[in-house]
């Protein structure tokens, strides 16, 4: 700058970058499809905008990689297409898994960008579609009163990817004799995706004590055949007998032995001609649940005169010979490990004939069952040596 001033002439520094007009493509950079079913398709589709400053013009966009079948593009709207500055064109990515397994591949987009080629790393799983059955894994029925049958629904449902074909279903294990299948609408169909069928399982015990067993399920989906845990406890009342000569004896003989012949559990008493025996027979529930049982005794025989009564002292007791000899006889329910007092024990009286030959042995059988029981669970023997 040229003047009249003392600094004249002044000078002003200038500098500037000159650029072109570029045209710049912008779109993401990656697609995951996650898990997909074989033979069914997902579409993402993919926006390119035009970020530059110049008209951008995309020759073409193509696959590449180690599983570029498992994809195809369509639509494609940007190959061959000029895209204004600001203005955007897209195309669809299309995953269509064939096989199971992870895939992967790139989408690669030419064009006159400055940072061209583009790509967009494609990942995806194909999962073959499968059946699964989808049900409860046990079922505790609990304490249930042998006799009885207690009844359980069960349900399957298919909560696979593909039909599910049930073949069978069966039980097995230790104690299968105690459960029931029934209504079954599982064997020999097939159940679509998200349908159900049922069978029913019953528990009926026999006896007394723990059982148990398992559903089968035989089917085409992974990890068959399939199980359900079964138990249950079969409950009952049981009549344990016990006896002894002596009604205040610290130990009764068969505390705890179940034995329906009583020959285990036995006593013996010498008893002159035209005397009597006495033996005091106590009732114990040695079962798991609650119950009244039946007692019955034997008879009288050529030598020996049977007598039985509800008490052990003579006073305060009830003849029930009558009831005793004719099986009616009927304890009131009884808790679990309850046992008859000196008022609700039974004494036996055997008197032994002014007739009877020394050594003579009569054995007087006692038994005892759950009241309503079809079998024996305990007897002793009363037996009486004419000495």
């Amino acid at each position: 700058i040229n003047s009249s001033g003392t600094n004249s002439p002044n000078t002003v520094a200038l500098s500037g970058t000159g650029q072109l007009p570029t045209p710049q493509a912008c779109l993401i950079n990656s697609i995951a499809f996650g898990s997909q079913s074989t033979g069914t398709t997902n579409t993402v589709s993919v926006i390119i905008t035009n970020c530059g400053t110049k008209v951008l013009n995309i020759s073409s966009i193509g696959l590449s990689g180690a599983n570029a079948g498992e994809f195809y593009l369509n639509p494609d709207n940007c190959s061959g297409n000029a895209i204004a500055i600001g203005s955007t064109c897209s195309f669809g990515v299309n995953f269509a898994p064939t096989n199971g397994g992870l895939f992967t591949a790139a989408v690669t987009i030419s064009s006159d960008a400055t940072n061209s080629p583009n790509t967009v790393t494609l990942s995806g799983t194909g999962q073959v579609p499968t059946p699964q059955v989808c049900s409860i894994s046990s079922i505790a029925f609990g304490t249930k009163n042998s006799g009885t049958t207690n009844a359980v629904s069960v349900t399957i449902t298919n909560c696979g990817t593909a039909v599910l074909h049930v073949s069978s279903i069966g039980l097995s294990g230790a104690n299968v004799g105690e459960f029931i299948l029934s209504g079954d609408t599982c064997s020999g169909n097939d159940i679509g995706i998200g349908g159900t069928c049922s069978f029913g399982v019953s528990f009926a015990p026999t006896g007394m004590g723990t059982n148990t067993a398992s559903v089968t399920i035989t089917d085409n989906a992974p990890g068959s055949p399939q199980t359900i845990a079964l138990s249950g406890i079969g409950g009952a009342a049981r009549a344990d007998l016990l006896i002894n000569t002596k009604v205040k004896a610290k130990t009764f003989v068969g505390n705890g032995v179940f034995d329906a012949t009583g020959a285990s559990e036995t006593v013996t008493k010498s008893v002159k001609h035209g005397k009597k025996g006495i033996f005091y027979v106590e009732i114990q529930n040695g079962g798991n649940i609650a119950g009244p049982f039946r007692i019955q005794g034997g008879g009288d025989s050529s030598d020996f005169a049977v007598k039985y009564f509800l008490g052990a002292k003579v006073k305060d007791s009830v003849d029930i010979t009558s009831a005793m000899e004719a099986g009616t006889f009927s304890t009131p329910s009884m808790a679990v490990g309850a046992i008859t007092g000196d008022t609700t024990m039974i004494r036996v009286e055997v008197t032994v004939s002014k007739t009877a030959v020394k050594g003579t042995r009569g054995v007087v059988l006692v038994s005892g069952s759950a009241n309503g029981g079809s079998s024996l669970d305990d007897a002793v023997q009363a037996v009486v040596l004419v000495k």
